[in-house]
């Protein structure tokens, strides 16, 4: 096997493997800015009690979903389990001092809907069957 003289090459010279050794001892982890959103809540944080992060809040912020979020949607323990929509907005909302299960029902819907359109898209087609003909009917 021979030896590239990559300098020769490329016309540049090769630089000492120094900065990455010293990258990888650093203790600095990689941080990606992920896009968020604020999704209108249905109550207005009106009915959770004073003390809640919820109270008085119209708003909740959620970040854009992820592979992982996918992940979470598509594993078969969660889903068997009823716990894959919970651990879904548990993940995406950014203020982890909210409960999931402390949420009333339209505003969890509400984080739901807006999670979905950030993961793929507000289109949302189906095909509807008529009961009593039979026709289908694409929305």
């Amino acid at each position: 096997m021979t030896v590239r003289n990559n300098e020769d090459r490329v016309g540049a010279p090769i630089q000492d493997s120094a900065p990455v050794e010293q990258m990888a001892q650093s203790n600095e982890t990689f941080s990606f800015a992920t896009p968020t959103e604020f999704v209108d809540l249905p109550t207005k944080g009106k009915c959770y009690p004073e003390g809640h992060p919820l109270y008085n809040q119209e708003t909740v912020e959620i970040r854009y979903m992820t592979a992982k979020d996918e992940d979470i949607l598509t594993s078969q323990s969660l889903l068997k389990k009823g716990l894959a929509i919970d651990r879904l907005l548990q993940n995406v909302i950014v203020d982890k001092s909210i409960k999931v299960g402390e949420l009333y029902t339209g505003d969890k819907n509400a984080i739901l809907i807006a999670a979905r359109i950030t993961g793929y898209g507000e289109d949302y087609s189906a095909n509807l069957t008529c009961p009593v003909c039979g026709h289908v009917e694409r929305h």
